[in-house]
């Protein structure tokens, strides 16, 4: 509900430009939860990529991306995130 009022506000209407190291961020923070269901990252990111958006919404896209790789991916795999100009690919 929190981010549905913020929508309304508007606060989420300027554009930033957002380094690959916030990617990185979100792996790294969520590395304890990949090892324990021992799934495998191996990373593809280009680092002269900037994404285009607002960061705290970035951030939550990514963080919803990895969090439901680690909820619906079996135990032992392996997962490959890939950022380059084209996209980011999980």
């Amino acid at each position: 509900m929190i981010l549905g009022l913020f929508l309304k506000k508007s606060v989420f209407t300027e554009l930033e430009y957002t380094h690959v190291t916030l990617i990185l961020a979100c792996l790294k923070l969520l590395d304890e939860h990949f090892r324990a269901k021992k799934l495998i990252v191996m990373q593809q990111i280009e680092d002269s990529v900037i994404i285009e958006g607002n960061s705290a919404l970035i951030e939550i896209l990514i963080n919803n991306l990895l969090l439901n790789t680690i909820k619906h991916f079996p135990k032992n795999s392996n997962i490959t995130v890939v950022l380059n100009k084209k996209g980011l690919t999980v």
